[in-house]
């Protein structure tokens, strides 16, 4: 190698190695996981978060997370998307985010709202849908089954013509939009 070459070579490798790129990779931002365990995937989130994170013991399952992930909270939604492809989801208590299933996650202290969120993530949340032309029962009995995700779950609320549905905040966007046009005002035929 001349030294010409050397010299190039040189320059090369210290401009890598001191870009923001590899100060980053260095200093453990990277989020970038194969076929790793929940548990590493969760310890290193709750590194980069500083959250505390309390992880159901029925908890298992393997994830690959792969992508130029720069911020934490693209780090916390591809970690969500990872849980709800293992059919689970976090709930916030206070300080702490348990991790437990998706199942298990209706029956917790869950965020209950009045609209979907518009955020696009794998959250679980309950969103209550309240009709105004439609029969809430019917669209239940009609659309419900087709509706819901395998971890969903949809009730009627009949004296309030209301539905609840919890599910994950990216199928909930799909739910909004057919009990919409299934309570959306008919117009009469004119006789």
């Amino acid at each position: 190698m001349t030294s010409k070459n050397l010299i190039l070579a040189l320059a090369v490798t210290g401009f890598f190695a001191f870009s923001p790129l590899s100060f980053s990779r260095a200093a453990g931002h990277d989020f970038n996981f194969k076929n790793a365990d929940i548990y590493v995937v969760t310890q290193d989130l709750s590194k980069r978060l500083n959250k505390t994170f309390v992880i159901d013991p029925k908890v298992e399952g393997k994830v690959t997370i792969i992508g130029d992930i720069k911020t934490n909270e693209e780090a916390y939604n591809a970690f969500l998307i990872a849980l709800a492809q293992n059919g689970l989801t976090t709930v916030e208590q206070g300080p702490v985010i348990r991790v437990l299933s998706a199942l298990n996650a209706s029956r917790s202290n869950m965020d209950v709202l009045e609209d979907v969120p518009d955020i696009k993530t794998e959250k679980f949340v309950t969103v209550i849908f309240n009709l105004k032309n439609a029969e809430a029962k019917s669209v239940y009995n009609e659309l419900g089954p087709m509706l819901q995700s395998r971890y969903g779950e949809m009730r009627v609320i009949e004296r309030k013509n209301a539905l609840v549905v919890t599910d994950f905040v990216s199928n909930l966007h799909r739910v909004k939009k057919v009990i919409e046009a299934a309570d959306a005002k008919i117009a009469k035929p004119a006789k």
